[in-house]
């Protein structure tokens, strides 16, 4: 299996033709449109997760300022729209109307009672999801245990569990050349997951990869790639790029089949863009891989630190192993998925385990065992109706200081002055993205 970039990969699949996927695009985006114009005056400050620990929220991965931007209460609405610029997901907003930006969630044991975010506190703070479908649908943070009981293995999978740490490890025995791994109950239609992992993808060796995949793609032995009708969105960890470089990230999605694009981050890209000591990479640090997936864009993310975003409607460019310069019209995946992690072994190490022809872990080519550990799983779903009647419950809306001196709507609980801020963000008539997704340098503005 041959990624785009170079390698052993799970996600070679001629890209349908530029026409169709221009046609999909086009069929989608009115659709897209009318959702987030919905969005934007039913919920303008996003999904409301909860009161979580200010101290505790701070310390996370990646978040944006440590004194946070200065809001007023009749501008505090335009936290949402800078923090979605920037590539974040998260907004996090204090009763002094300061607001953080995050991509990396909380743990579910920094949340609150409502209390500690009450008017005059200053222990919470209210954490909101950029979610488009917010005040209809209501989002909640939960974390996902990594246990026998929780993970169904393929047929000839090597894996260990370690119970205090609800974490997994993944390898391959004897003369198996693929273990696979899916996680019970994780399915989600849009919504984020995050899942903290050290890999390897060793020269011409061992690959891994860590996904949302719908149930309509097939995985085998040779290719953990979707079917003609399976979406996939992917971390792939593996050797890659000209000249080959070992521990390499692929960024990747497909959509009804589809290849939407792929980018290829080497070890010296990614320690420079995470702050992460030269000798750090994914085979010997435990860093911190996030997705986060709606219906108009993708965001992927390294130790809280916004990678690259795709959105639907933009051309991406890419160039796969043969130098070949390919592009597709990127639309969203939009079947339910659920967390998959996978280990695959190039021809050198499948050669290697042939010879010893005995139920023995897999070697590197530097003499250690070919694992992959993944530990500390955890999900934003969105998959509970919200009533018009409820709209207005604080449980939806978040606290109320947010809301002083607004009028309400009784049909939705909002007023319809947040379309138009988040319509007006932003405007300056650039993406900030470059032709494969990646977020550019002129993007990463402080707030």
């Amino acid at each position: 299996m041959k990624g785009a970039s170079g390698t052993p990969a799970a996600s070679q699949q001629p890209a349908a033709a530029p026409a169709a996927q221009l046609l999909l695009s086009l069929l989608l985006l009115p659709a897209l449109s009318q959702a987030a114009t919905q969005t934007s005056s039913n919920a303008p400050y996003g999904a409301y997760l909860g009161c979580f620990s200010l101290s505790r929220l701070l310390y996370m991965r990646g978040v944006e300022g440590k004194e946070g931007k200065q809001f007023t209460a009749d501008t505090i609405r335009q936290c949402m729209p800078d923090c979605k610029y920037n590539g974040y997901s998260l907004s996090i907003i204090t009763p002094a109307y300061r607001c953080w930006c995050a991509i990396s969630m909380p743990d579910v044991q920094a949340q609150l009672p409502e209390a500690a975010c009450a008017a005059s506190s200053e222990l919470g703070a209210a954490v909101f999801y950029h979610h488009e479908f917010a005040g209809k649908q209501k989002c909640r943070l939960e974390a996902l245990p990594l246990t026998p009981d929780t993970v169904q293995l393929s047929s000839g999978s090597s894996a260990t569990f370690n119970a205090p740490a609800r974490s997994l490890t993944l390898g391959l025995l004897g003369s198996s050349s693929v273990s696979q791994a899916a996680v019970k109950g994780s399915s989600m239609l849009y919504g984020q997951v995050e899942v903290t992992a050290m890999v390897n993808a060793a020269m011409d060796g061992f690959n891994t990869a860590f996904d949302l995949q719908s149930s309509s793609s097939s995985c085998s032995t040779s290719a953990a790639v979707p079917s003609k009708s399976g979406d996939r969105i992917s971390f792939q960890f593996l050797t890659g790029g000209s000249p080959p470089v070992a521990n390499s990230v692929l960024l990747g999605s497909a959509t009804r089949g589809a290849v939407m694009g792929e980018a290829l981050i080497k070890p010296g890209d990614y320690q420079k863009r995470l702050n992460l000591g030269w000798g750090s990479r994914t085979n010997n640090t435990f860093i911190e891989y996030t997705i986060s997936w709606q219906s108009s864009r993708v965001t992927y993310a390294m130790e809280g630190v916004p990678l690259a975003t795709r959105k639907a409607g933009q051309e991406v460019k890419w160039t796969d192993a043969s130098g070949k310069q390919l592009s597709a019209i990127f639309a969203s995946p939009s079947q339910p998925a659920s967390v998959h992690f996978s280990v695959w072994s190039s021809q050198a190490i499948q050669q290697q385990q042939q010879q010893q022809q005995q139920q023995q872990p897999a070697m590197l080519p530097n003499g250690l065992p070919a694992l992959s550990q993944f530990t500390g799983l955890k999900r934003i779903v969105c998959d509970q109706a919200v009533s018009a009647a409820a709209r207005q419950h604080r449980s939806v809306r978040g606290p109320p200081w947010l809301y002083v001196g607004q009028s309400w709507d009784a049909s939705d609980g909002f007023d319809d002055a947040g379309e138009d801020i988040l319509a007006a963000s932003s405007s300056n008539g650039s993406d900030g993205l470059d032709d494969s997704g990646l977020l550019t340098s002129s993007n990463e503005h402080k707030l």
